[in-house]
């Protein structure tokens, strides 16, 4: 891998606060490294406190070396039909002017929409690394059917995710 960094608008490397879910599956698709090495993955205490609640020492520890952890100033506020800890991650993304939400929970992700805030899933995740040449098209499209295994999408989130997938991969391969 080279050293190149994706860059946001102002130039500096992307950063996304993240909950549990996205950073389990980039992890099961042997992604989460790769992905903590070309964006700051930003979390909250409460987030790394689910992901050693889920797995082992070792995976823990890998969750810690691709994160940076963040308390957040203040307590999150109350957002009806999200947890806390869901709360928390708009609350970081806010907080530290993160460039977007990493999340694939539905209602998360909903209240990013309603929200106006940039938001990501794990599939929509690929199309990034691939136009910026992290990810060759066959790799790709190995971590996308892993996904599409290991995930929950509806077939209008895997539908818009191939479509974003294919374009980035004709705007970085054969334009």
């Amino acid at each position: 891998m080279s050293d190149k960094e994706i860059k946001s608008d102002s130039g500096e490397r992307r950063s996304f606060a993240c909950d549990t879910s996205s950073l389990i599956l980039l992890h099961r698709v042997g992604l989460l490294e790769t992905t903590a090495a070309v964006y700051h993955l930003l979390v909250t205490p409460s987030v790394l406190a689910e992901l050693k609640r889920g797995g082992s020492a070792e995976d823990y520890r890998r969750f810690e070396q691709a994160t940076i952890c963040c308390p957040l100033p203040q307590a999150a506020p109350t957002i009806d039909d999200l947890t806390s800890t869901d709360a928390e991650v708009i609350a970081l993304c806010l907080s530290t002017g993160a460039d977007a939400v990493l999340s694939d929970d539905g209602s998360l992700l909903r209240c990013c929409r309603r929200a106006g805030l940039p938001h990501y899933c794990a599939l929509s995740l690929l199309p990034l690394l691939v136009e910026d040449g992290y990810l060759a098209p066959s790799q790709a499209e190995e971590a996308f059917s892993a996904l599409l295994m290991q995930g929950r999408y509806s077939s209008k989130v895997i539908a818009e995710g191939r479509d974003m997938l294919l374009r980035s991969i004709q705007k970085r391969y054969l334009e």
